[in-house]
């Protein structure tokens, strides 16, 4: 029987299966640190992607109701994603629906009405924090550079999601799945718009059937009732998610 040494068998690894091994690794970190340091509670696989189709994204919080930082912890730990978390509390009653997102409606300007960026609300927004002389992103000192340097990115990311089809950020080679769109889902199975606003009206706009996410919060009163559907204690994320596809929330959503 031939023995392959440690260097042979590095040599041998293929890079989905170093991808692999660094994904599970981090993602269990990241679950022990959201249980032990935050005392959160987890869905049993919390870090799974999950398919959902885009037209079932219809809210975002409200940015007034941070009570908690849904999207990551702010622990001086960096980039320690909340995924899968279970929480209790208010954070899902102030919701704003996404059609009224600026960044989806300037979208919808520009690539279904096929304006100029100029002639969007992102030059509008532009010029009035440039007014109150706050930082837009890359603090470009003129909507021109501004273009140049961060939209047209997103004509790019359009062109190609509509010539290749929309990609997991595994599919794109990515190690792990933490800037996959992120959303919550509320205590009446709502599923609300975290991270991803840009990506998500792009396949609003396409038309895509379904999209990965991560569900980084679920509301426990959600939760509870999942659970005591299923009459267990223990929920995958796409268990969990089931019921919203199902369209049976009447159940949980009954006074």
């Amino acid at each position: 029987m031939a023995i392959i040494s440690p260097t042979e068998q590095k040599k041998s690894m293929k890079p989905q299966d170093f991808r692999s091994f660094f994904f599970k690794l981090k993602n269990l970190t990241e679950k022990f640190i959201v249980k032990r340091i935050f005392g959160l509670p987890t869905l049993h696989c919390n870090f799974s992607t999950i398919l959902i189709p885009p037209s079932l994204i219809k809210y975002r919080p409200d940015h007034c109701s941070k009570t908690y930082k849904l999207r990551r912890t702010k622990n001086k730990i960096a980039n320690v994603r909340i995924k899968g978390a279970v929480l209790s509390g208010d954070w899902d009653l102030k919701i704003i629906n996404f059609s009224y997102d600026m960044n989806y409606i300037a979208f919808k300007q520009r690539f279904i009405q096929g304006e100029d960026w100029r002639d969007t609300l992102y030059y509008d927004h532009f010029m009035e924090r440039k007014a109150k002389r706050k930082k837009m992103r890359g603090d470009p000192d003129s909507f021109r550079k501004f273009e140049k340097h961060y939209l047209q990115h997103w004509d790019k990311l359009f062109l190609d999601i509509k010539k290749n089809g929309y990609k997991s950020q595994l599919e794109l080679g990515k190690v792990c799945n933490d800037k996959e769109v992120e959303v919550g889902v509320s205590r009446d199975g709502e599923i609300l718009l975290l991270g991803g606003r840009h990506r998500v009206s792009i396949a609003h706009i396409l038309g895509i059937e379904k999209i990965p996410v991560v569900v980084n919060v679920w509301h426990k009163q959600y939760i509870d009732w999942v659970k005591h559907q299923l009459n267990t204690e223990r929920v995958t994320p796409e268990q969990a998610i089931k019921p919203i596809f199902n369209r049976s929330l009447c159940e949980i959503r009954k006074p």
